[in-house]
């Protein structure tokens, strides 16, 4: 978070992003915010600075307001979706990449539809072989 009115604070922003990239993991979420968005005639960093930087980094930008609690609700609620979208994309089941018919899960058995039983098994259920 940067002060919006003091361009000092957003060049030092810039040295806490690059701490943050080499402390937390790669794939950390960073959020961009310059405050103090109800002070606009004191303006010292343009809105166009903070996204340009923003989007060069990778990261989620916002102006808010602590004062006048301008952006904070919008600030938590861009995090938060962006955390459970990363949460859903860890949650995916990994594709598997085997060449047979059946593809084995510890949970799941799915066959091809052009997949056979076995009938000498004596099975009455196709679980594939195995």
């Amino acid at each position: 978070m940067y002060d919006i009115t003091r361009f000092q604070t957003f060049e030092v922003c810039k040295k806490w992003v690059d701490d943050v990239r080499q402390q937390a993991p790669e794939d950390a979420i960073i959020v961009l915010a310059g405050n103090k968005c109800d002070l606009e005639q004191l303006r010292e960093v343009e809105t166009r600075q903070g996204i340009q930087y923003s989007d060069k980094i990778g990261a989620l930008f916002i102006e808010t307001s602590a004062k006048s609690a301008v952006g904070i609700a919008e600030l938590f609620d861009l995090l938060g979706t962006k955390i459970l979208d990363k949460q859903k994309e860890v949650s995916k089941p990994k594709p598997t990449t085997a060449s047979t018919d059946a593809h084995y899960d510890e949970n799941v058995t799915s066959l091809d539809d052009h997949s056979q039983p076995s009938q000498s098994s004596g099975r009455k259920c196709c679980l594939g072989s195995g």
